[in-house]
């Protein structure tokens, strides 16, 4: 691809990946290196505006956790809790010194779509300070024409486990696993419960119990651990009274609920399908309540009977 041919012909002190379909602040640069330099950091990350435009909107101040980034301080990558979820996701808003990358041959993954994730989290597995700039400067221009990546949501499910299981390996590889485990694991259950919004989808399903069991992570992710990482993410009682109004209404609403049902019926039938083909299942604790358990199965019916999961 052409970022890795870029890597390969790059010189100099620092990196940044452009997009040719985005927008750019004509400071971008100036403000980056110059934080890089005036503070020696690994890694300079700024903030960056979204603009969708099948909902002609615009959402200001995306690109990174600012509580845990003061603007303009470097910040140690071990203070950092939950690493890869705190940190910046996306190439276009970030500058990266190059002597890590050189170091690593840290190369870009060949996937249709989620193709800088490896890189970015690799990246941050390795990086020793951080800087955030609490500026926007740059545009990302969300597009949902056939051509566009944002319309590959079956695609991107596949290739989210594929990255995620190369960055389990390459951490395994470097011994680092452990050091970073828990941002791991974390990072991976949160992967899922986006993919699970996308849809319910049996062959995603089946590839995230297959990747759970042969690379040891539920032996690393116990069921405390599991219901920290996933069911703390929900306010459960919450949740229970929504899809109880939610069953109330007649005619019932899809739209309303498919963001909602999705992530959490697909939770449960990943737990069904690893205990099935491995014999292992992860449960919620008895904390998470089995009234949302109850009302989920409920909606879920219903939900398929209106054929509003998307096989």
């Amino acid at each position: 691809m052409a970022r890795n041919t870029g890597l390969e012909l790059a010189q100099g002190t620092y990196l940044v990946f452009f997009d040719a379909d985005d927008e750019y602040d004509k400071d971008l640069l100036s403000e980056l290196v110059s934080a890089a330099e005036e503070f020696q950091v690994d890694e300079v990350f700024c903030l960056f505006s979204e603009h969708n435009y099948r909902r002609a909107t615009t959402i200001e101040g995306l690109g990174f956790n600012t509580a845990l980034f003061p603007d303009q301080t470097p910040v140690p990558t071990q203070d950092i809790k939950d690493l890869y979820r705190n940190t910046s996701w996306w190439c276009p808003n970030t500058l990266f010194r190059k002597e890590p990358i050189d170091h690593y041959h840290f190369r870009f993954s060949t996937t249709q779509v989620a193709n800088d994730e490896f890189f970015m989290r690799a990246y941050a597995s390795v990086s020793t300070t951080m800087l955030g700039l609490h500026k926007n400067l740059l545009t990302y221009r969300r597009h949902f024409d056939e051509q566009s990546l944002t319309s590959s949501q079956s695609q991107h499910t596949e290739n989210e486990i594929e990255v995620l299981l190369s960055l389990h390996d390459w951490l395994q590889q470097h011994k680092l696993y452990d050091q970073h485990k828990e941002s791991f694991l974390s990072y991976f259950v949160h992967s899922i419960q986006y993919n699970g919004s996308l849809g319910y989808r049996p062959q995603y399903i089946e590839a995230v119990a297959e990747a759970l069991c042969d690379k040891g992570l539920f032996e690393d992710m116990d069921d405390q651990a599991f219901y920290n990482a996933y069911w703390k993410r929900y306010d459960t009682d919450k949740m229970c009274r929504e899809l109880r109004k939610l069953l109330a209404k007649k005619p019932l609403e899809v739209h309303e609920i498919e963001a909602r049902t999705n992530r959490l019926v697909t939770i449960w039938a990943i737990e069904a399908c690893a205990r099935e083909r491995y014999g292992r299942m992860l449960n919620p604790p008895d904390s998470a309540g089995s009234t949302l358990k109850t009302a989920v199965a409920a909606l879920e019916s219903r939900v398929k009977a209106q054929g509003a999961f998307v096989k």
